[in-house]
């Protein structure tokens, strides 16, 4: 439910995590652009916080709370919905070049990429249950808060 961004630069590579770069000469930062795009859409930005500041951070949380996220609670398919809907509509941007979605398709491709190799991580490390040795450890870090469960081996 949230993301972190940084701002893709010309080359297609490379990125900038500059709050101030105004690569387009709009006289408007760059970051700040996709920040108001962002709360249009939904999101909640992390650099809106009082406690801490997170100007990467983008969450939309459905009005649940990180302890009924931790306890299993989801937003329901309909508010899924409504807010993929409000993102994937399109409005007056102009069409990507074909540089442009072939960049883009390399971008996911990548993503996946990384995804599929986390996955793979996840589960060869995965055990079937916590070592009795590792038990106590378990206990001691949920209840410091630095572990939120210890269960198949998690």
């Amino acid at each position: 439910m949230a993301i972190d961004f940084s701002l893709l630069l010309p080359d297609g590579r490379s990125v900038s995590w500059d709050t101030q770069r105004d690569g387009n000469a709009d006289h408007k930062a760059d970051w700040m652009q996709v920040v108001a795009i962002a709360k249009e859409l939904g999101f909640e930005w992390g650099g809106d916080w009082k406690t801490f500041t997170d100007l990467p951070h983008l969450q939309i949380v459905f009005g649940l709370s990180t302890a009924q996220y931790r306890a299993g609670k989801r937003p329901t398919q309909a508010q899924i919905d409504a807010v993929l809907s409000r993102i994937n509509k399109t409005g007056d941007d102009d069409p990507m070049t074909i540089e442009e979605k072939a960049t883009l398709k390399e971008l996911q491709n990548t993503v996946q990429a990384q995804a599929d190799r986390i996955k793979t991580l996840e589960t060869a490390a995965k055990q079937p249950k916590v070592p009795t040795w590792a038990e106590q450890a378990c206990i001691n870090a949920k209840a410091a808060g630095v572990l939120d469960t210890a269960n198949d081996g998690s």
